[in-house]
């Protein structure tokens, strides 16, 4: 996917999720965020702009490493790599679908956030799943005409003009995240999954929202499909991700 296209997508939501961070004051002491999973680091830099002291995370294989678009450190995918209360706020971006250990994760946002700290997770919706299930047969076909249609490359499996192996593996949709299975996913990208793993891990649910915005994993039409067009046929056919704002429940809040 085009990073220009993925940032106004990007974009979007961030501006949904503005709505539930915390506001930057003109007190000359602006909120700490930290963003896991930051990726190119391009949303890390638009909450800079906008005042916020922001850290950003990632996992050093991650495949956005060569592109970044601000100071990004790398970390193991366990431990955080600050010390306890260092941020009044956390931020993730489609990132907690994709990690195995969620308990050891919620563990380590509970360590970093302030006690009066929240954390705001956008993550994917059942919608989504539906959409880029529906949406996969017609990127199959899209992919393999444009691989014949380059018979420069070279015969062969993995050269143009005929199929690689993985696209061969990409006849069939796979599952996105961590859990479940491509049809299973729709129950783990539910609000209410994800308002248990939440509570169960320490965190109460203080907001939530639709981002309103419609878009399949696939991107079968890409920036042909223009934002306003996506923000209006979400009201119909859902949005692709849904915005959690968290704290700390006041039990474990109090033991930090």
């Amino acid at each position: 996917m085009p990073h220009n296209h993925l940032h106004n997508m990007r974009s979007h939501e961030l501006r949904v999720a503005l709505t539930l961070l915390p506001p930057v004051r003109d007190n000359g002491n602006a909120p700490r965020l930290l963003e896991l999973g930051a990726g190119t680091g391009f949303q890390a830099a638009c909450l800079s702009s906008m005042g916020y002291r922001v850290s950003a995370v990632e996992l050093a294989t991650s495949a956005y490493s060569g592109s970044r678009v601000f100071e990004v450190v790398d970390y193991d995918g366990k431990r955080l790599p600050f010390d306890d209360s260092s941020f009044d706020i956390v931020f993730s971006s489609n990132v907690l679908e994709h990690v195995s250990d969620l308990v050891g994760l919620m563990s380590e946002i509970r360590r970093v956030l302030a006690p009066s700290g929240v954390a705001v997770h956008v993550l994917p919706t059942p919608a989504w799943r539906l959409w880029t299930t529906v949406a996969h047969p017609v990127w199959v076909i899209s992919r393999i005409l444009r691989r014949l249609r380059r018979p420069d490359v070279g015969p062969g499996m993995e050269g143009g003009g005929g199929l690689s192996r993985r696209m061969v593996d990409d006849l069939l949709p796979s599952r996105h995240g961590e859990r479940g299975n491509v049809f299973t996913e729709t129950i783990y990208f539910s609000r209410w999954w994800w308002r248990r793993c939440f509570e169960a891990n320490g965190f109460e649910v203080q907001a939530e929202r639709p981002a309103g915005i419609l878009y399949s994993g696939c991107m079968v039409l890409g920036s042909s499909w223009g934002i306003e067009s996506r923000v209006g046929f979400s009201r119909w056919f859902g949005s692709s991700c849904r915005i959690f704002k968290l704290a700390v429940g006041q039990q474990l809040g109090e033991k930090k």
